[in-house]
């Protein structure tokens, strides 16, 4: 139940300000960013903590979960050591430590789901989860933190707040441009679960979410590497005044290459493998794994290159996408929901998907094509300098 608010939480701790590291020319200003965020994360977990201590048994009584009342005062921590390591995993590609920032993502990762699993072995409940979502941060945070020591002793304190506050003000089109849209496009990915549960039934439910998990669970991990690796190239490129687009059709057909056969795969064998590795009673699941699979390569397509619109100053352009495809799920999902059994609703989310994404892949080359312009002409897209 925490998972869905932990995460809009822990994008809105930094503000979206940790992309801003990788842009800068100047390394020092990078390393002021990232100072920067961490006090943002800081600043916004100690008033999250707040909030809870004082509203906690409220929010419980509106949920009816009077039992998280005591676990509501770990999220701020999950929110402090989750922002963090993200700040310092872009610090971390920032300098080209891109094995350092994989052993973290792997190894936090990694201890989340064995701290889940093994608590959930020993009959710990869903509290062994959040156990997991803390121990996981902390490793990767663990792991990182050596590459920040110097950000936390750069800057003498008769400066720092003036350095803060002009780096706030250079870079505000982040939180005013991206950081609503970005929280609805988390939002926008767990309405079909809450259709689902609202229209079908739980064992819909399920088999919808062990569909999605066995698919997307993979996707996302390696999409948020490349993801990651592909920001900090675009920008390495861009502040050498190079062009980004032959960039973005590598990246482009690379992720078509690698994820169509996979989602062929998946479409036409999904029932049968799902039948053989779980059980005849998850053949359901593995029907619905081979419908979602052919949203795939566009889903991991446009995610991984929408970072080259924070890379080409066109926040505004992707935040219209984003509350464009907002609206269009929820209202397309309550519709199908509505008019078609379950198999009906998949094929409608499906197709939703796949003309959006078809866009933001087609919008985003065109915002390529027109910042590389920029470049060769004036030798500059954004200020970011």
């Amino acid at each position: 139940m925490l998972s869905a608010p932990l995460a809009v939480l822990t994008i809105l701790s930094n503000f979206r300000y940790q992309m801003t590291v990788p842009l800068p020319v100047v390394a020092a200003h990078a390393r002021r960013m990232v100072d920067v965020c961490l006090w943002l994360n800081f600043t916004s977990s100690v008033l999250v903590l707040f909030v809870v201590s004082i509203f906690g048994e409220s929010i419980c009584e509106l949920t009816g979960t009077p039992s998280l009342k005591i676990w509501l005062l770990f999220v701020p921590l999950m929110m402090l050591t989750g922002g963090s390591a993200a700040v310092y995993q872009i610090w971390a590609l920032r300098n080209d430590h891109y094995f350092g920032c994989g052993m973290s993502k792997f190894f936090g990762a990694l201890m989340t789901g064995t701290v889940g699993v093994a608590g959930g072995l020993v009959g710990g409940g869903f509290i062994t989860l959040l156990y997991g979502r803390m121990a996981g941060p902390v490793f990767a945070l663990a792991l990182l933190f050596r590459y920040g020591r110097k950000v936390l002793v750069q800057y003498s304190p008769r400066h720092y707040f003036m350095r803060m506050r002009v780096l706030l003000r250079r870079y505000r089109d982040f939180p005013t441009k991206g950081l609503l849209p970005i929280v609805l496009n988390t939002l926008a990915a767990s309405l079909p679960v809450l259709v689902i549960a609202t229209f079908y039934g739980a064992m819909e439910l399920g088999w919808y979410y062990m569909a999605s998990r066995v698919l997307l669970v993979p996707v996302q991990m390696l999409g948020d590497s490349l993801k990651q690796v592909l920001y900090q190239s675009a920008a390495n490129r861009s502040r050498e005044r190079l062009p980004v687009r032959p960039l973005f059709m590598r990246v482009m057909l690379a992720l078509g290459a690698m994820m169509v056969p996979v989602s062929l795969f998946v479409a036409l064998c999904g029932p049968a493998v799902f039948a053989f590795f779980l059980g005849e009673d998850w053949r359901v699941a593995g029907g619905f794994s081979a419908i979602l699979a052919i949203a795939i390569p566009f889903k991991m397509t446009g995610s991984c290159l929408g970072c080259l619109f924070l890379v080409n100053r066109r926040i505004g352009t992707q935040s219209v996408w984003q509350y464009a495809y907002f609206l269009i799920s929820m209202i397309g999902v309550v519709y199908l929901a509505c008019s078609y059994g379950i198999e009906g609703f998949l094929w409608g989310t499906v197709v939703i998907d796949v003309i959006m994404y078809s866009v933001y892949i087609g919008v985003n080359y065109y915002t390529c094509r027109s910042s590389d312009h920029q470049r060769l002409i004036y030798g500059r897209t954004s200020e970011f300098l």
